[in-house]
């Protein structure tokens, strides 16, 4: 059952002005763009009413829950590998279906804006039959199942990269280069400023190391096996998300090898951590390559295996524009690491050239202009 909405969030009770329902996927891939979106377009226009639907088992904190409605959805990814829950989550998906259905009947949206998985389905279709505007947006390079499925019902498709549009051939005229919306609270502080908050010399070589919430524990173990076996210079530290159950085990491995860290399991304030690094080591989820962009990181992707593969193909986009190294986990992914990790750390000008790389892949301002894409259909 969804909680009770808070009475001082907006939609409890009013009806005036404009209504937009935007629909996220479970992941921090879909809910940070999402967020992102909806605070830039509350921003721009103080009349918008926004509702949210996310599904019951998502990525988000209750804390971090924007200021508008938000409506939990029953509904599950279908998974191939298992057909005996087919019908439990095919039943959820028409709950979902019919739970949307009352939402879109009482908040008249007059837009409703998709950001990918089968959560967004059924509020775009029923838009779509609704005759409100849609808009989907999509993160990756290759776009996933759900939003190849619903370009044909948007009436505009915002893309991260234009290289997406080879992949929806059939909807190339309502495609807008939008960029990935980030964080707002994604600044950018100086090296200076960034070291003070961690403790850390803003002269030093700074690795930062995100194991990721899927598959941290082979990402971690190769990047520690990786560092023990570098010549890496006495200048480096590292900074390291390396997840809740790696956190205290990785602390002991940097006290061992006498190199200077800071180990978190999870860190809220990443814009001090981008600010002061210097190379990445990440999974290539469709939000970390966005914030690599805006932050311009060099970067050394190890792509999650069992993300299909979208990691993969937003990992090489960037190999193929001069900004990041990609290694495949294999029994050589620690040694492939370290040659990696050293090319770049003992190469100052092959980091300020992989910075200047990345050109004008940064989109500043992502949000606003996916914002402006929802705004202009209402002038």
């Amino acid at each position: 059952m969804s909680p009770a909405l808070p009475s001082d969030r907006e939609g409890a009770g009013r009806k005036e002005g404009v209504s937009v329902l935007v629909a996220s996927g479970a992941s921090g891939g879909h809910i940070f763009p999402a967020i992102a979106f909806i605070e830039a377009l509350k921003a721009s226009r103080r009349d918008i009413r926004v509702g949210l639907l996310l599904p019951r088992r998502n990525f988000l904190s209750q804390e971090k829950l924007p200021p508008c409605r938000v409506d939990y959805l029953p509904v599950r990814a279908f998974k191939r590998d298992d057909p005996a829950s087919l019908p439990a989550r095919l039943f959820d998906f028409l709950k979902s279906v019919f739970k949307t259905f009352f939402i879109i009947l009482e908040e008249k949206p007059a837009c409703i804006v998709g950001f990918g998985s089968i959560a967004s389905v059924p509020a775009v279709i029923l838009g779509w039959l609704f005759r409100a505007k849609t808009l989907i947006h999509e993160q990756n390079v290759v776009p996933g199942e759900a939003n190849k499925f619903l370009a044909r019902f948007a009436d505009t498709i915002a893309v991260t990269f234009a290289e997406t549009s080879a992949y929806l051939p059939g909807s190339k005229n309502k495609i807008v280069l939008t960029g990935n919306p980030v964080r707002r609270e994604l600044k950018k502080f100086s090296k200076e400023e960034a070291a003070r908050f961690f403790g850390l010399n803003p002269g030093y070589a700074t690795l930062l190391v995100m194991g990721g919430s899927q598959g941290s524990r082979s990402l971690n173990h190769n990047f520690i096996e990786a560092l023990s076996a570098s010549g890496r210079p006495d200048n480096l530290q590292v900074i390291h998300l390396a997840g809740a159950e790696s956190a205290e085990r990785i602390k002991e491995k940097y006290l061992a090898m006498a190199v200077e860290a800071r180990v978190f399991p999870f860190l809220n304030e990443m814009a001090y951590a981008y600010s002061l690094s210097d190379i990445l080591v990440a999974r290539a989820g469709a939000t970390t390559i966005a914030e690599a962009c805006f932050y311009g990181l060099p970067a050394i992707f190890l792509p999650y295996p069992f993300a299909r593969r979208h990691q993969s193909e937003n990992a090489r986009f960037l190999e193929a524009k001069g900004c990041a190294i990609v290694i495949e986990e294999d029994s050589r992914c620690a040694v492939s690491l370290r040659e990696a990790m050293d090319s770049i750390i003992n190469d100052p000008l092959k980091i300020s050239r992989i910075r200047n790389n990345y050109g004008r892949m940064s989109y500043p301002d992502a949000a606003g202009g996916l914002a402006s894409c929802v705004l202009n259909g209402f002038s």
